[in-house]
């Protein structure tokens, strides 16, 4: 075979390729749901709290794209996954739901259940209006959610000492409170910080072992040597994948719903599930 020929199929097989590849991510990427698995190995984290399992999901923008089809999903995937904790990143909605609507988001949440507690964060779309608000506040307390604003408790198996969870409100609408968030926690445990933002990292002090943030979508439309295609706010520096920041691990997720289009590219919906560790 000739070199030219070779080259034009080569280039021909990548054209397709690529062409399959934004197919793929305009008309089913976003429906699909992938387990994200991490192994977090420290000796700070309590021996009682061996092989503690956390699962994360955040980003739902509820009824934008994200249906109840895709809801029933995510919730079979979580009770499969059988975390000791469940921890909601923030974004529940993208719009008011109706009373009927309400009622079933509830009932679907309130059906996982997790031995060590179910959390959660807000981000900026919880804080869209007083509505949107209230009833995210309300969905997330009558599905067993412990709404975490600036605050922290201590994950323990009945024991003095446990993982520190700290959660950061929403950065962007002015709400978070670093200090506040961090006042009453003893750093010889494992602290474990959830914020919305993952810019926010740079923040927060430098005895944070972790930190689990969302917001980016993973870049949603995430193009290989190009990076995201639309910019987020806080999520500029820090937008998928993991990063080592400061000595403080920090884990991005790409959420599960999506906004203004339901299009991922290189960034698949996805829950992370973290396993803990003692050394």
């Amino acid at each position: 075979m000739k070199t030219k020929t070779k080259i034009l199929l080569v280039l021909s097989l990548l054209m397709i390729g690529t062409g399959y590849y934004i197919y793929d991510g305009i008309n089913h990427a976003s429906e699909r749901l992938r387990i994200n698995y991490h192994t977090i190995i420290d000796d700070k984290i309590d021996k009682e709290l061996d092989d503690l399992q956390i699962a994360y999901v955040s980003d739902l923008h509820y009824l934008e794209f994200f249906d109840e089809n895709r809801l029933a999903q995510l919730i079979e995937t979580l009770q499969a996954v059988n975390g000791d904790v469940i921890i909601f990143g923030g974004d529940l909605l993208s719009k008011e739901l109706s009373e009927e609507q309400e009622v079933e988001l509830i009932k679907h949440l309130k059906s996982l259940d997790a031995s060590h507690g179910k959390f959660a964060v807000l981000g900026e779309a919880d804080y869209a209006s007083e509505a949107i608000n209230t009833q995210t506040e309300r969905i997330l307390f009558e599905s067993d959610f412990e709404v975490l604003k600036n605050s922290s408790v201590l994950i323990t198996n009945k024991t003095v000492h446990g993982m520190n969870l700290i959660g950061i409100d929403s950065p962007l609408n002015k709400r978070d409170n670093i200090n506040e968030a961090y006042k009453d926690i003893d750093d010889q445990n494992y602290t474990l910080t959830i914020v919305h933002t993952p810019d926010t990292i740079d923040d927060v002090p430098q005895h944070t072992e972790l930190v689990i943030a969302g917001h980016s979508h993973g870049g949603q439309i995430n193009i290989p040597l190009l990076g995201q295609i639309f910019n987020q706010p806080l999520a500029e520096l820090y937008y998928a994948k993991s990063h080592n920041v400061r000595g403080i691990q920090l884990y991005i997720s790409n959420g599960v719903g999506t906004k203004e289009s339901d299009v991922r590219i290189n960034a698949p919906a996805e829950i992370n599930v973290f396993t803990f560790k003692n050394k």
